[in-house]
């Protein structure tokens, strides 16, 4: 017979009439193995899921793949139809990584290594045991019950076999699961509607940027009175590119390059490792800067010598452009929009100094455009296979320069629309949030014996 606890078994919570108080291990197999698979030919097509096919939002097994079973025989967790899958490793245990596995090749599934695999006896549907480790209040359990070293993190079996559930008889447990997956599929759809949204904006946002880098965001305005893109460059000294095969620009417009619009294109160098500090000069890394913007929430400190060459070379200014030029963000770019006071960089960002500041709001649009300077970055960044840029990309980068003054009507009007957009952002995030707490209050209701 069953064991289970009394009516008070977690935390003196009360069940309704008829629900017991159990444990996971006391309804369910965790982990076990099948001796069956031993007399399975090796061709045997069966379903395999990696940890990267397991959807987190919608909880479901979403880009399952077909191996032979030769191929995954050893080395791989085995599960089978109706069992149900949960990441053991952080952090994809904490963003929810579980699924109930269905329709597999053969009625067998093979998968990573980081899944525990829970098969559900008699007494339980497998949807009760999914929906209940999806609850927030589960997955906060057990985090605080990892073992293993950092990094390599994960949830014990020993926490699983042990871990209090409540049990409504099979036709309660029936009748709620429905209930659950009635009210989550109207959230699900409006999740998804929200999202739509949100990826919408984003692609509304890289248009505003694109537009307006092509000269085509505002109505055309004489340019008589002022200074076109020309006589601006030669006022810095410099020439326009003259190319039949460049593409055309608007009236007053020009092509130039980077380089010819800066003063100053430096990047960090390796040896800072050595003034690393607890307090000092902020230090701005690659991951600070990896939203198109600077944000210095998590800080790193330094003390460099100060009248060293090296150092002052590094030191950031208001209206600086910093640009990741290693990693996966390559690319990724801020506007230094503040006086940092004193800053440096890594050796994995590059700096842009414009020789006019006030142009560097024009040239942070360009180089983060999608269609135009990322564009450009990014190919060169990838062309030899490995995600890098160097000091002479950035400065053979071509611009399309406006005039000055309309350099600033751009500016202007991209940023009144892209703070609408912001806005509006601010307002889908807000309802996202408010449906991952709906989410988890149906949950919570659920297995407290309310819905």
């Amino acid at each position: 017979m069953m064991a289970t606890m009394n009516d008070d078994g977690q935390n003196g919570r009360s069940l309704p009439n008829g629900w017991e108080w159990t444990t996971i291990g006391n309804i369910a197999k965790i982990n076990g193995r099948d001796i069956a698979i031993r007399d399975l030919s090796d061709d045997l097509p069966v379903t395999f899921v990696p940890m990267s096919a397991v959807d987190a939002q919608q909880g479901i097994i979403a880009e399952p793949q077909e191996r032979p079973l030769k191929d995954v025989r050893k080395g791989f967790t085995p599960f089978s139809d109706g069992d149900v899958l949960l990441a053991k490793i952080t952090p994809s245990m904490e963003n929810g990584k579980a699924a109930i596995a269905r329709n597999l090749k053969n009625g067998r599934g093979f998968g990573s290594t980081e899944f525990h695999v829970f098969r559900p006896k008699e007494v339980v549907m497998a949807e009760w045991v999914f929906h209940f480790i999806r609850q927030e209040s589960f997955r906060r359990d057990a985090k605080a019950n990892f073992s293993g070293t950092a990094g390599q993190l994960r949830v014990p079996s020993d926490f699983l076999v042990d871990y209090p559930i409540p049990l409504p008889p099979l036709s309660e447990q029936k009748r709620i699961v429905n209930r659950i997956e009635e009210l989550l599929s109207d959230l699900d759809a409006g999740m998804a509607a929200l999202e739509r949204v949100h990826t919408g904006l984003k692609r509304y946002k890289a248009s505003i940027v694109k537009s307006a880098c092509e000269g085509k965001l505002l109505s055309s305005e004489s340019s008589e009175n002022h200074e076109d893109a020309k006589q601006l460059l030669q006022r810095l000294g410099k020439s326009a590119l003259e190319d039949d095969a460049l593409p055309s620009l608007p009236h007053g417009w020009c092509w130039t390059q980077l380089g010819d619009l800066s003063k100053h294109i430096t990047s960090g160098s390796r040896g800072w490792a050595q003034y690393y500090s607890e307090d000092g000069a902020t230090f701005i890394r690659a991951q600070d800067i990896n939203t198109d913007k600077l944000v210095l929430v998590d800080i790193a400190h330094v003390n460099p010598p100060r009248d060293s060459a090296e150092v002052l070379r590094t030191r950031v200014q208001k209206n600086d452009l910093l640009v990741t030029i290693t990693g996966a963000n390559v690319t990724k770019t801020a506007k230094v929009n503040i006086d940092l006071n004193e800053a440096y960089i890594s050796q994995h960002v590059g700096l842009v100094r414009p020789t006019l500041p006030e142009s560097s709001d024009y040239l942070y649009y360009w180089i983060i455009s999608p269609a135009q300077g990322r564009k450009a970055l990014e190919k060169m960044a990838y062309g030899a296979g490995k995600p890098g840029l160097n000091l002479t990309n950035l400065r053979e980068l071509l611009v399309a320069l406006p005039p000055l003054d309309e350099q600033r009507r751009i500016v202007a009007e991209v940023e009144r629309r892209l703070s609408v957009v912001g806005e509006v952002e601010s307002a889908v995030e807000v309802g996202l949030v408010r449906a991952g707490r709906l989410r988890q209050s149906v949950l919570r209701s659920a297995f407290e014996g309310r819905l």
